[in-house]
Order: structure tokens, then C-alpha cells, then sequence
């Protein structure tokens, strides 16, 4: 019983971490010098760990659906679409 509830413990710590990390943002994209992209949200530039989710958004406000890695410095785009002005 004891092996049982550890396990759904660490299932559902591990779900709450996973789930901490993906979102949704508005932001900026960025295309730099050197031809990388970044998301800016606020004063922050994020990488973009599959830049080809992003590719044709340069410039462009955006609305970005993924997740960021442990540092909070990359994002991983699941999804990445102009956003529409209000």
C-alpha cells in the first residue's frame, strides 16, 4: 500500500511540475543579427527551442501556446499565431 501511494505521489508532483512550465504568451517575435528568433515578452527574451513554429511571425506580435524549460529561458512552441488587435 505504502510502494502505491508513493507512486501516485510522484505522478501527481511530477503532472503539477509539468503543467507549472506550459502556457500560453503574448509577446514579440524577434529576429536577431545572427538569424536566431526569440519570443520578447515584456523585458524578456525567451529562445525559441523549434524556431521553425515561429518562422514567418518576425516582427509580429504574437500568441504563443508551449512550454518553457526548467530555467525558464526556452521556450518549446506547440502552437504560434499573429496576434488579432482589439
Amino acid at each position: 500500500m505504502k510502494k502505491v501511494l508513493s507512486l501516485v505521489f510522484v505522478l501527481a508532483f511530477l503532472l503539477t511540475t509539468a503543467l507549472a512550465f506550459a502556457g500560453d504568451w503574448s509577446g514579440h517575435v524577434v529576429k536577431s543579427p545572427d538569424g536566431k528568433l526569440w519570443l520578447k515578452v515584456g523585458e524578456k527574451n525567451i529562445s525559441i527551442a523549434n524556431p521553425e513554429k515561429a518562422a514567418g511571425l518576425e516582427g509580429k506580435d504574437v500568441k504563443v501556446t508551449g512550454s518553457l524549460n526548467d530555467a525558464g529561458d526556452t521556450v518549446t512552441i506547440d502552437s504560434a499565431a499573429e496576434a488579432v488587435a482589439a
